[in-house]
């Protein structure tokens, strides 16, 4: 879809070379391609699977709270910033790097919250096959094969497995402690996982 689309504008820039056309032919011929464009995006997420990848909870993990709270403000102050701007006669590329200045830090903070969470879905299945090979291979309970695994092994999830032995150590519910470890990941395949 998005390759005949293109060719679309291929072909409107051709056509506008070679002969003398209009300027409503080559504004049909982006309408076209904009509109096979829409129909195509309509068409691929009325059939493709949709799944989301972080946790949809009220109560998260504090990045996930911070990009919350930072949503509430930079989107907002996207809006209102050139606005404003745009009554003292600034042109509208200016008004446009604002907008996105104002964006850039939501921006940045939520791709470092996608790749923690990638690095996240990456190693939870190593740490379950783990615990659970250390736990079958000793005959013990999974809190003690939690206190045989090398934890240095798992970068993203490392703080949150301690969290969650710390938890079982003090003798908290069993089923708080799992729930507590998939809040604080963020991650809805964690969920699912250790659901």
């Amino acid at each position: 879809v998005t390759i005949s689309s293109a060719l679309v504008i291929v072909v409107a820039v051709v056509s506008m070379l070679i002969y003398s056309t209009s300027t409503a032919f080559i504004l049909g011929l982006m309408v076209v391609a904009v509109s096979v464009t829409g129909v195509g995006v309509w068409m691929l997420r009325r059939t493709a699977p949709w799944e989301t990848k972080a946790l949809e909870d009220v109560v998260g993990p504090p990045k996930a709270r911070l990009l919350a709270r930072l949503f509430r403000i930079a989107v907002p102050l996207s809006l209102v910033l050139p606005a404003l701007l745009s009554l003292r006669g600034l042109p509208m590329g200016v008004l446009l790097v604002v907008a996105g200045f104002c964006l850039l830090p939501l921006g940045v903070l939520a791709s470092r919250y996608d790749q923690e969470i990638d690095r996240k879905d990456m190693e939870v299945s190593t740490f379950l096959r783990a615990l659970g090979g250390v736990a079958t291979a000793i005959g013990t309970t999974l809190m003690e094969a939690m206190e045989r695994l090398d934890l240095r092994s798992f970068d993203a999830l490392g703080y949150q497995i301690k969290q969650l032995c710390a938890r079982l150590k003090a003798r908290i519910e069993p089923s708080v402690c799992w729930r507590r470890l998939v809040t604080d990941s963020g991650s809805n395949l964690i969920e699912r996982s250790i659901t």
